[in-house]
Parts: C-alpha cells; sequence; structure tokens
C-alpha cells in the first residue's frame, strides 16, 4: 500500500462533487462513491477506480436515455439523482473486492451490476416483455419482466467490463468469459429474485445479484481458469 498522493485524492472527491452537482447522485450517494473511490486508489491504485468510474459512466448514460418515459413506468432515477441504497445495491461488492484485489471477484461483481443495470435500461423501451415466471405478457418496468431487448443490454454490459478489464487490468482473455457468465448470470438472478421474492427491496436483489456474480468469478478460480 502506497501514500496516495494529492491527486489521486482529488480525483474521486471531485468526481463526488461533480456527480451531486450534476444530480446524478443525491448528497449521501455522491458522498458514499468519493469515499469508497479513495478507498479503492488509496488500496489498489488508480486502475481499479477506473473501472469503477466507467461502470458509473454507462450506467449514467443509459440510465438517462428516455429517462421520462422510465419515470413514467417507474423505473426511472428520482430527479434528484441516485441515494446511497442504489450506490451500495450495486457498488458496494465491486468496490470491496476491489479494495480486496482479487481480479475475478472484482470482474463478476462489476461485470453482474453493468449488465443488470443496462438489461433493466435497454429492457424498459420493449413494449411487450414477458414476466421469467410463467412467461405471461407484463407492462414495461415490471419486477421479473424479461424481454430479447434486456437481454442484448446484458451481454453488452458484460462484454463492456470484460474489455475494460483487459484493457486496464491487464487481465488475459480469460476474463471475458468471466464477465459474460457473471453479468447473464446476475441479470437473470436479478429477474428471477424479483418476480418470485417481492418481499426484497431491489436494492438487496441488486446486492444479491453482485454477489452472484462474483460466485461466477470464484467458480473459475476453483476450476483453475481464472
Amino acid at each position: 500500500m502506497e501514500p496516495i498522493s494529492i491527486l489521486e485524492l482529488l480525483l474521486p472527491v471531485s468526481f463526488g462533487i461533480l456527480a451531486g452537482l450534476a444530480r446524478f447522485l443525491d448528497p449521501l450517494g455522491a458522498f458514499a462513491a468519493a469515499y469508497f473511490g479513495v478507498l479503492t486508489i488509496w488500496i489498489q491504485g488508480i486502475r481499479y477506480f477506473l473501472m469503477l468510474l466507467l461502470f458509473f459512466f454507462f450506467a449514467t448514460v443509459f440510465t438517462f436515455v428516455g429517462v421520462e418515459y422510465k419515470r413514467r413506468v417507474k423505473v426511472g432515477e428520482p430527479e434528484r439523482g441516485r441515494g446511497i441504497n442504489p450506490v451500495m445495491g450495486k457498488g458496494m461488492l465491486p468496490c470491496f473486492f476491489a479494495i480486496y484485489g482479487n481480479l475475478p471477484l472484482f470482474v463478476g461483481s462489476l461485470s453482474a451490476a453493468l449488465a443488470d443495470t443496462l438489461a433493466t435500461e435497454v429492457g424498459v423501451f420493449h413494449s411487450r416483455p414477458r414476466l421469467i415466471l410463467g412467461l405471461r405478457r407484463v407492462n414495461p418496468g415490471t419486477r421479473g419482466a424479461v424481454s430479447w431487448l434486456g437481454g442484448v443490454g446484458a451481454v453488452v454490459g458484460a462484454l463492456l467490463a470484460g474489455g475494460f478489464s483487459v484493457a486496464l487490468l491487464e487481465a488475459g482473455r480469460m476474463i471475458l468469459a468471466v464477465a459474460l457468465v457473471a453479468g447473464l448470470t446476475g441479470s437473470f438472478l436479478d429477474s428471477l429474485l424479483g418476480a418470485s421474492m417481492p418481499f426484497l427491496s431491489k436494492y438487496e436483489i441488486n446486492v444479491l445479484s453482485t454477489l452472484a456474480g462474483a460466485g461466477v468469478g470464484g467458480l473459475f478460480i476453483l476450476l483453475g481458469l481464472a
């Protein structure tokens, strides 16, 4: 662990401030993002933080595409920005595994988070999705709804996580397989739990789906593939 420079300290702090001012995050969400960013850089260096930053960038871009429609179908983020619950729901485990420094677990959890986010943000534009249990037609934005469009979003999110892991973290190409399997697993589990366990909040489901993504990374380790 090396001492953190002023510039490295300013990067996550500035990110938190700007995300709050732009209303991408509310004040508590912005503080949490900046705090975990500082920890990540301090313990593991700038590259893992850049991966987390890219996750936030892609998640934000896709979240604010058609945001007024998404708010009408009750999947859009509030105007004040994401709060502490969504930040922790999808970001807690990737941050933890980044700080821990385990690449497959980190990529698995991050891929699950990004794949699920893009599946939701893209899939909501499908006019007639189906419930994952029973496959009956449901309205866009229904918990547990799935569609081919959401599936495309999940694959894109997983490949983005895997591709940038190869580029920024100098991971081997097998990490692409980790990212793809973890992303699809996490996205599938999110829909399954959303349909079958209404007593769970979407943030609790987010934690479980990112944990499943990390589990895929752990399985690749156990099999000697990563």
